[in-house]
Protein backbone atom coordinates (compact mmCIF):
# COMPACT_ATOMS: atom_id res chain seq x y z
CA UNK A 1 0.00 0.00 0.00
CA UNK A 2 2.92 2.34 0.63
CA UNK A 3 5.41 0.93 -1.88
CA UNK A 4 6.50 4.41 -3.02
CA UNK A 5 6.68 5.91 0.47
CA UNK A 6 10.34 6.47 1.42
CA UNK A 7 9.53 6.42 5.14
CA UNK A 8 7.91 2.98 4.82
CA UNK A 9 11.13 1.64 3.30
CA UNK A 10 13.24 3.46 5.87
CA UNK A 11 11.39 1.76 8.72
CA UNK A 12 11.50 -1.63 6.99
CA UNK A 13 15.25 -1.11 6.76
CA UNK A 14 15.37 -0.31 10.46
CA UNK A 15 13.44 -3.49 11.24
CA UNK A 16 15.91 -5.47 9.11
CA UNK A 17 18.84 -3.96 11.02
CA UNK A 18 17.28 -5.13 14.29
CA UNK A 19 17.99 -3.77 17.71
CA UNK A 20 21.45 -2.38 18.30
CA UNK A 21 23.73 -4.05 20.80
CA UNK A 22 22.98 -2.60 24.27
CA UNK A 23 26.70 -1.95 24.64
CA UNK A 24 27.49 0.12 21.53
CA UNK A 25 31.22 -0.58 21.83
CA UNK A 26 30.62 -4.31 21.40
CA UNK A 27 30.55 -5.91 17.99
CA UNK A 28 28.52 -6.61 16.08
CA UNK A 29 26.65 -3.36 16.59
CA UNK A 30 23.51 -4.97 15.14
CA UNK A 31 23.75 -8.63 16.24
CA UNK A 32 20.48 -9.78 14.64
CA UNK A 33 20.70 -7.77 11.43
CA UNK A 34 19.60 -8.99 8.04
CA UNK A 35 21.99 -6.73 6.13
CA UNK A 36 20.81 -7.82 2.68
CA UNK A 37 17.22 -6.82 3.52
CA UNK A 38 18.40 -3.62 5.23
CA UNK A 39 20.30 -2.55 2.09
CA UNK A 40 17.25 -3.13 -0.11
CA UNK A 41 14.99 -0.92 1.99
CA UNK A 42 17.44 1.77 3.07
CA UNK A 43 18.62 2.31 -0.49
CA UNK A 44 15.05 2.25 -1.80
CA UNK A 45 14.12 5.01 0.64
CA UNK A 46 17.09 7.01 -0.65
CA UNK A 47 15.86 6.56 -4.23
CA UNK A 48 12.30 7.55 -3.29
CA UNK A 49 13.29 10.89 -1.74
CA UNK A 50 13.79 10.42 2.01
CA UNK A 51 15.97 13.57 1.94
CA UNK A 52 12.85 15.67 2.52
CA UNK A 53 13.16 14.55 6.14
CA UNK A 54 16.74 15.55 7.02
CA UNK A 55 16.86 13.60 10.27
CA UNK A 56 15.73 10.36 8.63
CA UNK A 57 17.90 11.02 5.59
CA UNK A 58 21.06 11.32 7.70
CA UNK A 59 20.22 8.12 9.56
CA UNK A 60 19.28 6.36 6.32
CA UNK A 61 22.65 7.17 4.75
CA UNK A 62 24.42 5.86 7.86
CA UNK A 63 22.37 2.65 7.97
CA UNK A 64 22.73 1.96 4.24
CA UNK A 65 26.49 2.49 4.57
CA UNK A 66 26.72 0.27 7.66
CA UNK A 67 24.79 -2.55 6.00
CA UNK A 68 26.91 -2.32 2.84
CA UNK A 69 30.07 -2.30 4.98
CA UNK A 70 28.99 -5.42 6.85
CA UNK A 71 28.33 -7.16 3.53
CA UNK A 72 31.85 -6.30 2.37
CA UNK A 73 30.68 -3.80 -0.26
CA UNK A 74 33.07 -1.11 0.96
CA UNK A 75 33.06 1.10 -2.13
CA UNK A 76 29.28 1.55 -1.97
CA UNK A 77 29.44 2.04 1.79
CA UNK A 78 32.05 4.77 1.34
CA UNK A 79 29.81 6.51 -1.22
CA UNK A 80 27.00 6.67 1.36
CA UNK A 81 29.36 7.84 4.09
CA UNK A 82 30.82 10.56 1.85
CA UNK A 83 27.32 11.76 0.99
CA UNK A 84 26.50 12.00 4.69
CA UNK A 85 29.71 13.94 5.35
CA UNK A 86 28.82 16.36 2.56
CA UNK A 87 25.20 16.92 3.62
CA UNK A 88 25.41 16.53 7.40
CA UNK A 89 28.92 17.52 8.48
CA UNK A 90 27.90 18.02 12.13
CA UNK A 91 26.87 14.35 12.27
CA UNK A 92 29.89 13.03 10.38
CA UNK A 93 32.15 11.65 13.11
CA UNK A 94 31.65 7.94 12.41
CA UNK A 95 31.27 8.49 8.68
CA UNK A 96 34.70 10.13 8.67
CA UNK A 97 36.12 7.32 10.78
CA UNK A 98 34.91 4.56 8.43
CA UNK A 99 35.91 6.36 5.24
CA UNK A 100 39.38 7.00 6.68
CA UNK A 101 39.67 3.37 7.75
CA UNK A 102 38.80 2.30 4.22
CA UNK A 103 41.25 4.72 2.61
CA UNK A 104 43.96 3.72 5.11
CA UNK A 105 43.44 -0.03 5.19
CA UNK A 106 42.14 -0.92 1.73
CA UNK A 107 42.62 1.81 -0.84
CA UNK A 108 46.18 2.89 0.03
CA UNK A 109 45.17 6.55 0.12
CA UNK A 110 47.05 7.86 3.16
CA UNK A 111 46.75 11.54 2.18
CA UNK A 112 42.98 11.29 1.74
CA UNK A 113 42.65 9.30 4.95
CA UNK A 114 44.53 11.93 6.94
CA UNK A 115 42.59 14.80 5.37
CA UNK A 116 39.19 13.36 6.22
CA UNK A 117 40.20 12.12 9.68
CA UNK A 118 41.81 15.33 10.94
CA UNK A 119 38.36 16.96 10.99
CA UNK A 120 36.62 14.10 12.82
CA UNK A 121 37.45 15.15 16.42
CA UNK A 122 35.62 18.46 16.06
CA UNK A 123 32.42 16.52 15.34
CA UNK A 124 32.64 14.16 18.33
CA UNK A 125 29.61 15.21 20.34
CA UNK A 126 27.97 12.06 21.73
CA UNK A 127 29.44 9.98 24.57
CA UNK A 128 30.06 7.08 22.16
CA UNK A 129 31.87 9.32 19.69
CA UNK A 130 34.03 10.68 22.48
CA UNK A 131 35.00 7.16 23.56
CA UNK A 132 36.19 6.52 19.98
CA UNK A 133 38.48 9.56 19.92
CA UNK A 134 41.48 7.52 21.03
CA UNK A 135 41.02 5.34 17.94
CA UNK A 136 40.84 8.38 15.65
CA UNK A 137 43.95 9.92 17.20
CA UNK A 138 45.69 6.57 16.89
CA UNK A 139 45.06 6.36 13.15
CA UNK A 140 46.17 9.96 12.71
CA UNK A 141 49.40 9.14 14.60
CA UNK A 142 49.91 6.08 12.40
CA UNK A 143 49.48 8.19 9.29
CA UNK A 144 51.95 10.80 10.51
CA UNK A 145 54.39 7.98 11.28
CA UNK A 146 53.97 6.79 7.70
CA UNK A 147 54.75 10.32 6.49
CA UNK A 148 57.77 10.38 8.86
CA UNK A 149 56.38 13.44 10.66
CA UNK A 150 57.68 12.61 14.14
CA UNK A 151 56.28 15.72 15.85
CA UNK A 152 52.69 15.10 14.78
CA UNK A 153 53.02 11.33 15.23
CA UNK A 154 54.06 11.90 18.83
CA UNK A 155 51.39 14.55 19.39
CA UNK A 156 48.54 12.34 18.21
CA UNK A 157 49.88 9.19 19.89
CA UNK A 158 49.87 11.12 23.18
CA UNK A 159 46.36 12.40 22.45
CA UNK A 160 45.27 8.81 21.82
CA UNK A 161 46.69 7.69 25.17
CA UNK A 162 45.22 10.68 27.02
CA UNK A 163 41.74 10.24 25.55
CA UNK A 164 41.26 6.62 26.60
CA UNK A 165 40.68 5.18 30.05
CA UNK A 166 43.53 4.02 32.25
CA UNK A 167 44.36 0.37 31.80
CA UNK A 168 42.72 0.11 28.38
CA UNK A 169 44.15 -3.05 26.80
CA UNK A 170 42.56 -2.43 23.41
CA UNK A 171 45.00 -2.96 20.55
CA UNK A 172 44.73 0.71 19.50
CA UNK A 173 45.72 1.80 23.02
CA UNK A 174 48.76 -0.48 22.85
CA UNK A 175 49.69 0.72 19.36
CA UNK A 176 49.72 4.32 20.61
CA UNK A 177 52.68 3.45 22.85
CA UNK A 178 54.44 1.75 19.93
CA UNK A 179 53.87 4.92 17.88
CA UNK A 180 55.57 7.00 20.58
CA UNK A 181 58.57 4.71 20.22
CA UNK A 182 58.53 5.03 16.45
CA UNK A 183 58.32 8.82 16.69
CA UNK A 184 61.37 8.80 18.96
CA UNK A 185 63.14 6.56 16.45
CA UNK A 186 62.32 8.93 13.58
CA UNK A 187 63.91 11.70 15.67
CA UNK A 188 66.95 9.50 16.27
CA UNK A 189 66.33 9.12 20.03
CA UNK A 190 66.81 5.36 20.24
CA UNK A 191 67.24 5.35 24.02
CA UNK A 192 63.74 6.79 24.48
Amino acid sequence: WQAKNPKAHFYLGEIAMGRPNPDPEKTPVFPDANYEEAVIHHEESLLLGIEEDAKLHAKDLERAARARWMLGNYEKAVQHYLRKIELYPNESFFSRYWVAMHYFGRDNKPEESLEILLKAPEYASTPLEKTYLFRVYNIIARLYTYFKDAENAEKYARMSIESTFEGNRDLDAQVAHVLLGQAAGIKGDFVL
